[in-house]
């Protein structure tokens, strides 16, 4: 123990009026508590301020890594796909063919459109499909 957080445990302990009390024990409270961690936006590892980093520009960083900010941007582009060829899919489907559909929008056929919207967990729009595919 620092001979400051001593001297704060003795001065509590002794009487002194309210007020002085009160701020000695938030003083206390302050120099034992440890500050939160802050984690990686890309990652669940614990953000560490680098050696040669200043404190504004640690507090400013949110990825561990220039990995895990590129990994944590192109997850970001790939959920955009999804969500735009989802909306495609829910566009087009009543217009066309199963298989035409397939092909409009760039699969090679109906089978690995259904594949891919069954492993979005869109199986409502692939069962949609395969049920136009049979009155076809």
């Amino acid at each position: 123990m620092s001979t400051n957080l001593a001297a704060l445990y003795a001065f509590r302990t002794t009487p002194t009026d309210p007020d002085a009390e009160k701020h000695c024990a938030d003083l206390i409270e302050a120099l034992t508590s440890t500050p939160a961690s802050r984690t990686c936006k890309g990652c669940p590892n614990v953000l560490r301020r680098r050696h040669d980093e200043s404190w504004a520009r640690y507090e400013a960083r949110e990825f561990c890594s220039s990995g895990c900010s590129g990994r944590a941007k192109s997850l970001a582009a790939a959920e955009a796909r999804r969500t735009q060829r989802i909306e495609d899919v829910e566009w087009i489907v009543g217009t066309d063919s199963p298989e035409n559909v397939a092909t409009r929008l760039g699969y090679k056929d109906l089978g690995s459109l259904l594949k891919t919207l069954r492993r979005w967990g869109r199986d409502d729009l692939a069962d949609q499909l395969t049920e136009a595919e049979a009155a076809a």
